[in-house]
């Protein structure tokens, strides 16, 4: 078995349909090792290649946590939503990781918010800060946006909205805080 397994990473695999043949028969053998191996293999080749909507496709269906963070990560940094079309039909594979759950639900957020439709962008930046998965560095955008739909709309902002966001200011001043205000004296 451990034979078979190296001998299916060893293929070489130049296309998509190929990648796919090998592993069904990784699955029919049961052979996760090389399986995952292939995912990997394909995914990084796809995100060198700027295919980033591929590179996550092949880590999710691996379930490769640490890759598909980074990829998402990737796509959050860019400030462009480079693979809409995988993001919006991600469905419940959105669950893997709690990067990809940000990715899927901002990317909601972002529909609603640029179809001027204040009211569930707000219900959906208030579930967001509630759930705590903002990645530290993504709260700059997000306070733009929010700020923006302040300016925007009436109904952007609730008062359960204004209450979180006063929460979490005070939670990363502290972090700040504790970081960087012990080091200058």
């Amino acid at each position: 078995m451990a034979t078979l397994e190296l001998l299916l990473t060893k293929i070489p695999i130049k296309t998509e349909k190929q990648a796919l043949k090998i592993l069904d028969i990784c699955s029919k053998k049961q052979s996760i090792n090389a399986e995952g191996e292939i995912c990997k293999v394909k995914a990084k080749k796809s995100f060198t290649e700027e295919r980033y909507g591929n590179a996550l496709e092949w880590t999710i269906r691996y379930q490769d946590t640490f890759y598909i963070t980074f990829i998402a990560d990737y796509l959050l940094k860019t400030g462009d939503m480079l693979c809409p079309d995988v993001i919006a039909n991600m469905g419940a594979r959105m669950f893997i990781s709690p990067r990809l759950v940000f990715l899927a639900k901002y990317f909601d957020f972002y529909q609603f918010y640029r179809k001027n439709d204040f009211l569930p962008a707000a219900e959906l930046l208030l579930n967001l800060l509630e759930s705590e998965i903002i990645p530290e560095y993504f709260w700059p955008s997000l306070l733009v946006d929010t700020a923006t739909g302040i300016e925007g709309s009436k109904n952007f902002v609730q008062r359960e909205l204004l209450y979180i966001l006063g929460e979490q200011f005070n939670a990363a001043g502290s972090k700040v805080e504790k970081t960087y205000g012990k080091t200058s004296k």
